[in-house]
């Protein structure tokens, strides 16, 4: 045959040339059957099925951004979570900013990276990117840095994004799990958690409270770690 021949036997019809160009409008669907479709979607880590629900995302359907954040499942944020957060986020419809059980999105994922921190900073990206707001705080008054700063072995690029993303470095939050005070600013928090983070927010101008500078003054502590 030749290739004359075959590409003529191969040329699609105007109707499906159309289709693979422009591709079919997806069809309108409840928030119900949106929410039951893309959770079935995400269970199967059905990636295709998932952006193609993502294209018929509306404003009256659009779905909660935590079925993505999904900590029911022992393997989260493995096996393509960080993908399937990324495909949402990109949406430009779903709630970024949502409260559920007093949380954000950003700060649940923050209190919640204790592991598998690069997938971890590259949720926080996606969600940062897609317009999340860094200083949302949830119900108790933490921020996503908050509580990044206020745990150990998390990832630098996690910061690092958090605070390019503009959070508040002077934030003080209040917790009666602090030793001595109950009250502790982000950089009183790094003092005793990491000292490159402490001298990363200092030199973007983050302060301690004058009881934080008062206390480690009256433990005979220098106030730099």
């Amino acid at each position: 045959m030749s290739l004359f021949n075959f590409f003529k036997k191969n040329k699609p019809t105007d109707q499906a040339a159309e289709k693979i160009t422009t591709g079919n409008p997806p069809a309108v669907i409840s928030r119900e059957q949106m929410h039951n479709e893309l959770t079935s979607a995400i269970d199967d880590r059905n990636f295709n099925e998932i952006k193609e629900l993502m294209n018929a995302v509306t404003k009256d359907n659009a779905p909660s951004i935590y079925l993505a954040l999904n900590f029911e499942d022992s393997w989260f944020p493995e096996k393509g979570y960080d993908r399937i957060v990324d495909i949402m986020a990109n949406n430009g419809l779903v709630d970024l900013n949502e409260t559920k059980d007093g949380k954000t999105p950003l700060t649940v994922i923050a209190e919640a990276c204790h592991n598998a921190t690069a997938i971890y900073a590259r949720i926080v990206e996606s969600l940062l990117n897609g317009g999340a707001d860094a200083n949302k705080t949830d119900s108790l008054g933490w921020s996503a840095l908050a509580y990044t700063i206020n745990k150990h072995g998390v990832s630098p690029t996690i910061i690092q994004k958090l605070i390019d993303a503009g959070s508040d470095l002077n934030l003080v939050v209040e917790s009666d799990d602090f030793i001595g005070l109950n009250k502790r600013s982000i950089l009183g928090m790094a003092y005793y958690n990491n000292k490159d983070f402490f001298a990363q927010l200092k030199e973007k101008g983050a302060t301690m409270t004058d009881a934080e500078v008062e206390e480690l003054q009256e433990r005979g502590y220098s106030l730099e770690p």
